[in-house]
């Protein structure tokens, strides 16, 4: 048989075999030498890394990694803004207003950040709210809307204009400018893509490698001292950019834009820098045509009085920049108010008390006016300002009448004596009488008394828009202790047309109990297809209590209701136990989408008590939430709704390592409460003594006290009075040994 060649396979035949075998460890290899390398690095980095301290709270900047700054307003899906009524439908805080704009009246939208919002003050010392008053007491047509969140910066400012201010046809918008305003401009805009953010967060190696430190303005400050640094000079760039974009939007729309520049305490302190950021920004408004007004001559003698922090102002200081406001070019007199806009006071300084004495009898009416105003807005020496004020309630001048009327509110307590004059001018011939009168009265509150809650009433009925929400406003003090003018307000409460039947049903709420005989009446409010009546009648159920318990089954619908959700949950929490058929509904919340109504749910099931005890597991669980607001209100609910202890205190004890200080209080006051059946539970009790926060150790301490006597507790109450740092923890340790004692005995 003939040998042919022999066939051997090819060299590279043996290649695929054998590579898979190399390349696996080789892959290893490198990996290794990768994380070694890559975290050796990363090691050096950080230990190099100066102390990421944080920025203080009052600048305002964001740093990369912290999240967007993305456009957003206050819904009731949110969760820690209360009083939650101060935020209206477009979520900012603001009272509700028509999109259609009354015919003769100018509106004026104030867009701004916190300052513009008037955060630590309340809602009606915010300087737009204010401006409001100054332009009704002048009778000058002119509409406010506060247009502002915090944590906005002028791009936001451009969106909020875009969303929501457009809509309601503005003839002036006047921007808030908060110096604060330019560094969180640039630091947002300039950030990267959201992946290198990620990094950078993560890794000190990538924020060396960055160097985003360099880019960013860390503070107010820096706009004076460092005013040539690329990245101050692009902070400006990008706020022209934005202000010159929102300009010709508000141009566009037929309107105008006029710029208020608000300084920062730093500059108004002894020795403060030179105000070379205003003057830029004016130098930028006269290039483009652009009215401005320079806050600091208004705040000039308050110095760093004016500020509350950094940026924010004081309630004194906020009336200063609303006089100035009123009192500037800014906003063109209508033809009604031409020569009535007198300033109200000379210079940086209020003019002296005798000298607006004397204004009051002036020949020239707007002087006398001017002179009212601003002996209300001065707040001085009541017992010579307050009868002269009383005298010019009978000029006869509807101005200083109005004045007058306005400025008598700013002394609440000495103006009861002029309580009879000013109902009689709640029938003055002159809107912004009757609504200055309206104001002053609920100033002065229930002692105002039933005739002017009463008179209030019927002003409701007011042709003047204005005086019937003064008056409405002015209800809900007023009548607070009014029961002789329940009838009245159900009358205006069920009738469906009645301009007032919102600020009836906010009248009654405030009565509480005592409107038990407005159910029937909030019921047929809640079909109104005014969503403001809805929302109050609501609020009015809940306020009133387990006397409206007929309310129950027409409120559960309502909690599916997304505009009237979490007003729906807090009056069924409201009226409390007779709310029990409403369990299984606030149950299915306590997993909904909204950490608010999650959180209201849970305070709903807790005020249920006993009759919700079915909703133990999902009060269980909910201790499990994401937000802590609503593992505070689980805590505290599981134990309202008598829980079984076996179930509960193991639940608690967990709680009671959560990390939010306030669910751990909470749940050591449930175990305190359980008192002997959480004995098993002792163990966690004991580790809360060690915790850092002394509110929390003497929550303990408190417990251990409840749970019983043992030679245990006796002796941990006792190294906790001797020993703990806190006076507080010692006195509540000293106290549990004392209950040990006596039960000793």
């Amino acid at each position: 048989m003939p040998r042919g060649p022999v066939r051997r396979p090819p060299a590279t035949d043996a290649v695929p075999r054998a590579w898979p075998a190399r390349l696996l460890p080789n892959l290893l290899l490198a990996l290794a030498t990768v994380v070694v390398v890559g975290g050796g690095a990363e090691a050096l980095a950080r230990w190099r890394e100066p102390p990421r301290l944080p920025i203080p709270p009052a600048n305002d900047i964001t740093r990369w990694g912290e999240g967007e700054s993305e456009f957003y307003t206050i819904k009731s899906s949110a969760t820690g803004w209360p009083p939650w009524e101060d935020y209206n439908s477009e979520g900012v805080r603001d009272r509700e207003h028509a999109l259609a704009k009354p015919p003769g009246v100018r509106r004026l939208v104030c867009l701004g950040d916190s300052v513009t919002l008037g955060t630590g003050l309340a809602a009606e010392d915010a300087y737009p709210q204010l401006l409001q008053d100054r332009f009704d007491a002048l009778g000058e047509p002119i509409e406010v809307l506060n247009v502002a969140l915090g944590g906005w910066s002028t791009g936001q400012e451009h969106v909020a204009y875009t969303r929501i201010a457009r809509k309601y046809h503005p003839d002036l918008v006047l921007l808030g400018v908060c110096l604060n305003d330019l560094p969180e401009l640039h630091n947002n805009l300039a950030r990267p893509p959201g992946p290198l953010r990620a990094l950078y967060s993560a890794s000190a190696l990538v924020r060396w490698a960055v160097g985003a430190r360099a880019r960013e303005i860390a503070s107010i400050d820096e706009l004076f001292s460092n005013r040539d640094a690329p990245r101050v000079r692009e902070a400006f760039a990008r706020f022209f950019a934005e202000v010159e974009a929102l300009e010709k939007d508000v141009r566009g729309d037929g309107a105008r834009l006029a710029l208020l520049v608000l300084p920062y305490r730093g500059q108004m302190a002894p020795g403060g820098p030179p105000p070379t950021v205003q003057d830029e920004i004016a130098g930028f408004c006269r290039r483009r045509g652009l009215p401005m007004l320079d806050a600091r001559a208004a705040l000039g003698d308050l110095g760093a009085s004016a500020f509350t922090d950094h940026v924010h102002l004081t309630a004194d200081a906020t009336q200063r920049v609303a006089d100035a406001i009123a009192e500037s070019d800014l906003i063109p007199p209508t033809p009604e108010c031409v020569g009535c806009r007198v300033p109200l006071r000379a210079g940086p300084s209020r003019a002296a008390l005798p000298e607006l004495l004397a204004a009051l009898g002036a020949a020239d009416e707007a002087r006398r006016a001017a002179a009212a105003r601003a002996l209300g807005n001065g707040g001085g020496e009541p017992a010579r300002v307050v009868p002269a004020l009383g005298r010019a309630l009978d000029d006869p001048s509807a101005r200083v009448r109005g004045a007058a009327a306005w400025a008598l509110g700013h002394f609440p307590l000495e103006a009861r004596v002029l309580v009879p004059a000013l109902r009689a001018a709640l029938a003055d011939r002159a809107a912004p009488v009757r609504a200055g009168a309206a104001w002053s009265l609920g100033e002065i509150g229930p002692e105002a008394g039933e005739e002017s809650a009463r008179l209030l009433t019927v002003a409701l009925r007011d042709p003047d828009a204005g005086v019937r929400r003064r008056a409405g406003a002015a209800l809900t003090d007023v009548a607070v202790r009014c029961r002789a003018c329940l009838p009245e307000l159900i009358e205006v409460a069920a009738s469906p047309e009645h301009p007032g039947r919102a600020a009836a049903a906010w009248a009654m709420g405030a009565m509480g109990p005592a409107a038990a005989p407005a159910v029937d009446a909030l019921l047929a409010a809640l079909r109104d297809p005014r969503a403001e009546v809805r929302s109050r009648a609501v609020w009015a159920l809940g306020r009133i209590g387990p006397a409206a318990r007929a309310a129950v089954t027409t409120l559960v619908p309502l909690v599916d209701d997304p505009a009237l959700s979490w007003r729906a949950i807090d009056a069924l929490g409201g009226i409390g136990p007779p709310a029990e058929p409403a369990v299984p509904r606030l149950v299915r919340a306590l997993a909904d989408t909204s950490g608010s109504v999650r959180w209201r749910a849970a305070q709903a099931l807790g005020a249920i008590g006993a009759g919700a005890r079915a909703a133990t597991p999902a009060l269980l669980a909910a201790l499990g939430d994401a937000e802590g607001n609503v593992r505070l209100a689980a805590a505290e609910a599981a134990v309202r709704v008598e829980a079984d202890a076996h179930v509960l205190a193991p639940a608690l004890a967990r709680a009671s390592r959560d990390e939010d200080g306030r669910v751990r209080v909470a749940a050591l006051h449930g175990l305190a409460q359980l008192g002997g059946r959480s004995r098993a539970e002792l163990p966690a009790i004991i580790e809360a003594t060690r915790d850092p926060d002394p509110i929390v150790r003497a929550a303990a301490a408190h417990a251990v006290k409840h749970v019983g006597p043992s030679v245990e507790a006796r002796a941990l109450l006792t190294a906790l009075a001797e020993h703990d740092p806190d006076p507080g923890v010692r006195a509540e340790a000293g106290r549990g040994l004392r209950s040990h004692q006596q039960a000793g005995r």
